[in-house]
């Protein structure tokens, strides 16, 4: 397990971000950085952040209904101990309790509700999807529930969190603020972020890995993307969690699972209008 300074990180990544894009474009770029937080499952030596795990049942409030979309029940992906986690993440509230993460995802061993599934649920764009929910509980009220069927049941997997500095990836709308000097090329000036991934490269994947490990999922901060596909603006909408494909489940060929909230709603501890973006090759 890495020991690390978050203060040290952002040095290293101003220090790294101005040695490939010079002081100008790597300053603006290390003012884009964002806290999150790395989630993995336990290893050795490790303990569980908190009730922070995938699948088991879930952690709801005594008379809370199971969430559904289209009649179809939801399945339990994860849950988020946001007391846990709210000394790390700008703008999450004290008190936010447990986040319950759901998305529409029916085991494929009820032949029957899956074929009803597969006929009647609009498996369109799921872009922007309301498939998905986050219900939150108290901790010291909730009571497991396990999910009805046709819910798929996952095996609980606790997770280990640890703070992480994170940066835009170069596909994300964000890039498009960054002011280039008038000695780069003119046709980076639409698409700075092509100017970034070109000059950056994978410089600060492999330093985030050195100095803060390697976490397989992960809440709030900037999201990974894939095959340049961005997703919601960030200046209306926070990152909240990120569930890459495992053995569990896979998302988009081997993509992954992003669940957004309005800035505005996480400030008031709602979300009732989480949507979810797939993203993937």
């Amino acid at each position: 397990m890495l020991h690390m300074d978050l203060e040290e990180v952002l040095a290293g990544m101003r220090a790294l971000c101005v040695e490939h894009l010079g002081e100008d474009v790597g300053a603006q770029l290390s003012e884009l950085a964002m806290r999150g937080v790395g989630l993995r499952p336990v290893g050795d030596g490790e303990a569980a952040t908190g009730h922070c795990r995938l699948g088991g049942p879930a952690l709801l409030d005594p008379g809370t209904p199971w969430p559904q979309y289209e009649g179809f029940p939801l399945s339990l992906l994860a849950i988020l101990d946001a007391d846990s986690l709210a000394e790390w993440v700008d703008g999450l509230p004290a008190g936010a309790g447990l986040l319950n993460v759901f998305f529409l995802r029916p085991d494929t061993g009820y032949k029957e509700d899956y074929d009803r599934y597969l006929k009647e649920v609009d498996l369109g764009d799921l872009w922007g999807s309301t498939m998905g929910r986050v219900v939150r509980a108290d901790p010291q009220r909730a009571v497991e529930v396990p999910a009805p069927p046709p819910a798929s049941r996952f095996e609980p997997v606790p997770l280990y969190a640890a703070p992480i500095i994170t940066l835009p990836d170069p596909w994300d709308w964000a890039m498009d603020s960054l002011r280039l000097p008038d000695t780069v090329p003119g046709w980076y000036v639409s698409k700075p972020g092509i100017y970034v991934d070109e000059n950056l490269g994978t410089a600060w994947r492999e330093y985030s890995r050195q100095t803060q490990g390697r976490f397989e999922y992960q809440a709030f901060g900037w999201p990974e993307l894939l095959a340049a596909s961005p997703l919601l603006d960030a200046d209306d909408y926070v990152h909240l969690l990120e569930l890459g494909s495992n053995e569990l489940w896979e998302w988009s060929e081997g993509g992954a699972l992003h669940f957004f909230t309005p800035k505005s709603d996480l400030r008031n501890g709602d979300f009732t209008d989480t949507v979810t973006c797939p993203n993937g090759w």
